[in-house]
């Protein structure tokens, strides 16, 4: 099996895998499988520098809700004799002003500076369901991404569909959970504003009467799952 490691101490696995597991190639080209050795940042930036291959999430940080609690020996060790299963996750779309990004957690619309407000319109299939919302912008999530950042605005979570969470709010706001299937669009009232997705490295700058269309992205997020471990699959 080929595989890529990523991660700031990639080398570090790297050398267990070259001392003890042979049956696993360190491959220069495209992977089968890349390991993601850290937390969820590395998992994010993983996904975004190898789309679509499945990832196998090694922990080596305190903050990975999708790792495996396995040892990094016993999870190569089940790699090797093929004891997993690859399950496939939402993602979400984001485009605005030609500029498309595919979000694994979040796509997010909000203001450009700590001390900027942001005023938008929210449509949900063409239905405007929120109005002027004065705030600090609004996050949609996927389910694997509501146990991140729209977790801490909302204090909540969800299995299926697309969460709308409004981010520090003058009036206050309760969140919003749309199905899988829905469209949103996030208007620009008066800005300016930003979007941006989870871990990503580019942003898209907004002004006035910009709309920013978010929907269920045709990619996967595949996750390889090992047995023992939770096998609940979200936002399919």
């Amino acid at each position: 099996m080929r595989v890529r490691v990523v991660g700031l101490q990639h080398l570090e696995l790297e050398q267990i895998i070259e001392r003890d597991f042979p049956e696993l190639e360190l491959s220069d080209g495209e992977p089968e499988v890349v390991i993601s050795y850290g937390g969820d940042g590395t998992l994010l930036y993983a996904e975004r520098v190898f789309p679509g291959i499945p990832k196998a999430a090694v922990r080596n940080s305190k903050i990975c809700n999708l790792c495996s609690d396995l040892s990094p020996n016993d999870l190569l060790a089940k790699l090797v004799s093929g004891e997993y299963e690859v399950h496939e996750y939402m993602k979400l779309q984001g485009e605005s002003k030609g500029v498309v990004m595919i979000a694994v957690n979040d796509v997010i619309v909000g203001s450009p500076t700590v001390n900027g407000t942001l005023r938008v319109n929210v449509y949900v299939n063409g239905q405007l369901c929120g109005e002027e919302v004065m705030g600090d912008g609004v996050i949609l999530a996927t389910p694997i991404g509501s146990s991140g950042y729209y977790q801490s605005i909302t204090r909540s979570s969800f299995q299926t569909g697309i969460g709308v969470a409004f981010n520090n709010t003058v009036d206050a706001r309760d969140h919003i959970l749309v199905s899988k299937d829905s469209t949103i669009e996030i208007e620009i009232v008066r800005g300016p504003g930003v979007f941006a997705i989870d871990n990503g490295d580019k942003y898209v700058e907004l002004d006035v009467g910009d709309r920013v269309l978010i929907k269920r992205a045709s990619e996967k997020f595949a996750m390889v799952k090992f047995p023992g471990e939770s096998s609940r699959v979200v936002g399919e």
